[in-house]
């Protein structure tokens, strides 16, 4: 099995290192589903050697143990660096082979290849996920304890899966993009943010059912990565406008191509932060400084390719392309300076630190002080052009739909979000209402309507989690206590033990609004770690999410976390509709691509 998974591994980066050198299409196309299929081989190795609790792998050691479900044993293959940068190199190798199909230029493909071999030389010498133990034990350490929950059988992947997805449109943008290049960007860049968002939605959940992570976005490091790659995606989605709708000549100009590359960028660095322990994360993995050292150049070296590229594009007569018109000045501008509010809150403090000093402490209220009157202008922005784009009717429609999507949404989220809260929440409203009504003839104005209305509904939803309430309380056994959250009655604590851990159950009943609910909040303790995780009990309904989370307990008393998250259940389902909005785009414009002319031969 090791010689399998080692097979795996030199396949997986021989193929793309001779796919970056591969004159011939055939033969590049070949290399890249040899890559891709090493890849797959050495993970089914992986996935295999967690399944079987094969002890003899040092990677199984560190994040398996006998006594969990095998679904989280398979989960542990992205858990740490090794198994996490095999996934991450194979899907950057199935992205590669993606570009090489979809593009007629030879560049994007070799591009992709060429950092996909990096990252296999990696795994080969750095990050081995079939490094053998000397002397293998009886059993492994298992996950950290705040990991082992069920969702982290798709939110990790998911999150990589659109991270690498993001790369698609960025390559294809380099290398004098023809139409044929224009047509898959125009598909491949909302299929991309689809997959984004959903990875970040089902990571901000996850962040949401475990109370000591700060709630669903507790701007660590990892999360505002990826956010910075999705803001950067829907700025150039905003920049590009239907895409197809223009002739390739004027979508691609140096300024587009310039911003087309950045979401790229931003997703290798969010993967590289998260393996290298640049930033202080609970994401983070253990700093290994020669790991942190080959990864950090990999992204610089990517980066500064990138941006080559997009200064030194030119069209065919060699003169650059002009300038084409931006179809939504309101999305490009402001989505963009959020994205680099995010970029700086995130990347400063590693900037410091790698310089050797000490990095400023930057919290949620420096993201909210810039990101706030940035979605009210952009809200603002949104509905002028609706109304000025449209007919005499339709203007009108729109007018009325954004001031009652306002009206409606402060209503929605009542004067407990104070000041800031209904102005955010009536900013939303307006882009939800005024999207509802939209008539202008732009038919790409008809493509993203869902996802505008999903963002509006997030937004709506963020205001109104502004009036989050949270106390703790410690209540004596069948002694009820009243707090500003209700009434708490502690009923027990039964102990559970079972292999490698032992769980205090709690029951407690909560009274709130003349309704009376019953609570089993958890406190875990891992035996083989000497951990614990706060695992919370949490009743979900549309006008608030009620959590209860054990902190303490003894014989005859507990100590409970009381939290009420108004309106919560719009964050939810406004990354719903803008999942679903993304998706529907990226199905309705990959079938307009294949309508259209394959376009000029590959340009070498």
């Amino acid at each position: 099995m090791f010689l399998v998974a080692r097979l795996g591994v030199l396949l997986l980066t021989g193929a793309a290192t001779l796919a970056v050198a591969a004159r011939w299409p055939r033969l590049r196309t070949a290399a890249l589903i040899g890559s891709v299929a090493g890849g797959l081989m050495a993970l089914g190795v992986l996935g295999l050697a967690f399944l079987t609790e094969d002890w003899r792998f040092a990677t199984v050691v560190g994040h398996a143990r006998p006594d969990v479900a095998w679904t989280l044993r398979v989960a542990a293959i992205w858990a740490g660096p090794e198994g996490s940068l095999l996934l991450w190199t194979t899907m950057a190798a199935t992205a590669a082979l993606a570009v090489t199909r979809l593009g007629s230029s030879t560049l994007p493909g070799r591009l992709l290849a060429a950092t996909t071999a990096a990252y296999g030389l990696v795994v080969l010498t750095e990050a081995d996920p079939f490094e053998r133990m000397a002397a293998p034990p009886g059993a492994g350490n298992g996950l950290q304890p705040v990991l082992e929950h069920p969702a982290m059988l798709w939110h990790p992947p998911v999150l990589y899966l659109g991270l690498i997805a993001i790369l698609i449109p960025t390559a294809l943008s380099v290398g004098n993009p023809g139409r044929r290049e224009t047509g898959a960007i125009a598909w491949t860049l909302p299929l991309a943010l689809a997959l984004l968002t959903s990875g970040l939605a089902t990571g901000a959940n996850w962040a949401h059912v475990e109370l000591g992570w700060g709630g669903y976005w507790a701007w660590d490091p990892i999360e505002n990565a990826g956010l910075v790659a999705w803001l950067a995606g829907a700025s150039l989605l905003h920049r590009l406008g239907g895409g197809m709708d223009a002739e390739p000549e004027a979508s691609w100009s140096l300024p587009a191509t310039a911003a087309a590359v950045v979401p790229g960028i931003a997703a290798i660095w969010a993967t590289t932060i998260t393996r290298t322990g640049v930033l202080n994360s609970v994401h983070a993995f253990a700093e290994r400084p020669t790991l942190r050292v080959m990864l950090l150049s990999i992204a610089v070296v990517f980066t500064a390719t990138m941006f080559l590229l997009a200064s030194v594009r030119r069209s065919k007569d060699g003169e650059p392309r002009p300038a084409p018109p931006i179809r939504s000045v309101a999305g490009f501008v402001a989505i963009g300076l959020a994205a680099i509010v995010v970029a700086v809150g995130t990347y400063e403090p590693a900037l410091e630190r790698l310089v050797g000093n000490e990095p400023f402490i930057i919290t949620g209220r420096f993201y909210s002080l810039l990101l706030w009157p940035i979605a009210v202008v952009a809200a603002v922005l949104r509905v002028r052009a609706v109304i000025r784009s449209s007919t005499p009717r339709g203007s009108t429609q729109g007018l009325a739909g954004s001031v009652g999507g306002a009206v409606l949404a402060m209503l929605v989220v009542t004067a407990a979000a104070g000041a800031p809260g209904l102005v955010l929440a009536a900013a939303g409203g307006a882009i939800a209402g005024s999207t509802i009504f939209d008539r202008r003839p732009d038919p790409s104005a008809g493509r993203s309507r869902l996802a505008h209305v999903g963002v509006g509904v997030l937004m709506v939803g963020i205001a109104g989690t502004t009036a989050t309430v949270a106390e703790t309380v410690v209540v004596l056994t069948d002694v009820e206590a009243a707090t500003a959250l209700g009434v708490v009655n502690h009923r027990g604590i039964d102990i559970v033990d079972g292999g490698g851990t032992s769980e205090a159950i709690a029951s407690v009943d909560v009274t709130m609004g003349g309704r009376t609910r019953t609570f089993h909040p958890r406190l875990v303790s891992y035996r083989s770690t000497g951990g614990e995780s706060t695992e919370v009990d949490t009743d979900r309904g549309w006008a608030a999410d009620v959590q209860v989370a054990l902190i303490d307990a003894d014989a005859d008393r507990a100590t409970y976390r009381l939290v009420r998250l108004p309106r919560i259940s719009l964050v939810w389902i406004g990354a719903a509709l803008i999942t679903i909005g993304f998706g529907n785009t990226a199905r309705v414009r990959r079938r307009q691509s294949r309508l259209q002319p394959d376009g000029e031969p590959a340009v070498t």
